[in-house]
């Protein structure tokens, strides 16, 4: 089972001293010679999914230099200089030091996923939780 819990907007993450110096970007392919810390590409969950439709969308493959799923990893290795990332706006509230959030002209959502029928009381009033913060009507 499957419950939307809300939409966010997706940045690019860049070292604090990047020659990028846009505050909204909407085309990725200036980026095509860039090295990359991203989700594999090869996966096929929603944001790897999300990540490889962008590319596409903006002509090229990405060089990835690390992969990671971790997106406060992620940001910490950009901090480092050691290449770029899209992320989730929510990174941007970590208040990392030494990273730029860049606006892209895309969006991302958060779903909340639990087994059909599972024994488990606790995934059921959890699920209710979330359903009431979201939809508080």
């Amino acid at each position: 089972m499957s419950y939307k819990l809300y939409t966010e907007p997706i940045y690019l993450v860049v070292p604090e001293k990047h020659w990028l110096t846009n505050t909204i970007l909407k085309d990725l392919k200036v980026l095509q010679d860039e090295k990359f810390i991203i989700s594999g590409l090869h996966r096929i969950t929603y944001f790897p999914s999300l990540l490889r439709s962008l590319f596409q969308k903006n002509g090229f493959e990405p060089k990835t230099v690390i992969e990671s799923d971790f997106g406060g990893m992620i940001v910490n290795l950009v901090a480092q200089g050691l290449g770029i990332s899209i992320l989730p706006l929510s990174y941007k509230f970590s208040n990392a030091i030494g990273v730029r959030f860049i606006a892209l002209d895309e969006t991302i959502s958060l779903f909340m996923n639990w087994r059909k029928n599972d024994p488990n009381r606790i995934a059921e009033r959890v699920v209710k939780l979330a359903k009431k913060m979201t939809n508080p009507t």
